[in-house]
Formats: C-alpha cells, sequence, structure tokens
C-alpha cells in the first residue's frame, strides 16, 4: 500500500520546496500507525487548501513533489492510556525521487468524490495522512 503524506504549514512546505531534504520527519501523526512500516511507500504532498498563508504571501500550488520510503521505527510514540495518540517516523528520500517541479494536485478535485475514493482507496490502495 502506498500512502500520501501532506505537508500544509509554510514552514515545512518552504523545507521540502527549497531544500529537498535527505530525510523527512512526518511528525504528530495519528492513523495508519499499523500500515506504517519500513519500507513503505509515500507520495509527498505539499500546499495546503488555502490559496495564501496567514502571512499573506502566496501558497504554491498543492502539488505532488516526490516519493520516498519509510526509513524508521515509529517513533517519539505519545499515549494516552493504552491509545497512541500521535508518533513520528522518517521517510528516506535517497530510496525515493524529488520531483522537479510539483505535480498539480488539483484534478482530484474534478473527480466525483465516489470515482476518487474507488481509484485511490480501492484500486491503488493509497490513504491520505495529513500534516
Amino acid at each position: 500500500m502506498t500512502l500520501v503524506l501532506k505537508f500544509s504549514e509554510q514552514k515545512y512546505v518552504d523545507e521540502i520546496i527549497k531544500e529537498k531534504p535527505n530525510i523527512i520527519t512526518a511528525y504528530n501523526v495519528a492513523n495508519h500507525k499499523d500500515k506504517i512500516k519500513i519500507g513503505t511507500p509515500f507520495i509527498i504532498l505539499t500546499g495546503g487548501d488555502e490559496r495564501y498563508w496567514s502571512s499573506g504571501t502566496r501558497r504554491p500550488t498543492p502539488g505532488i513533489v516526490g516519493f520516498g520510503k519509510v526509513s524508521t521505527e515509529l517513533y517519539d510514540v505519545d499515549k494516552k492510556g493504552s491509545k497512541i495518540k500521535s508518533f513520528k517516523f522518517d521517510i528516506d528520500m535517497n530510496q525515493g525521487i524529488w520531483l522537479e517541479s510539483a505535480v498539480d494536485a488539483n484534478f482530484l478535485s474534478l473527480i466525483p468524490r465516489h470515482t476518487m475514493h474507488t481509484v485511490l482507496v480501492q484500486q491503488l490502495k493509497i490513504r491520505l495522512i495529513k500534516l
């Protein structure tokens, strides 16, 4: 299964777009812990749902910017009782690829929700994790 990791905070989006780091840390993740293992492939998505950052500057167009693989076990696991609230893991981009420019993800809004669910979830087995 391939998972999608969406970065929507300005400091992380800027870092990913400008620096294209070798390692990306996924933070405050709370879903799909049973599906995230070393070697799990990820699609890296940046942008966000608003056109402008809170500072008033324009956000980059949301888009797919790369593909990588999980390189660590889950760490900094925050539990509340026996329930996991959040955790972190790293994605090694040396085992993946950065795209030269973002592939516009807005096309997804043109696909009817039912069709998108069928294609992304049932056929491609993709799940979205939003950070």
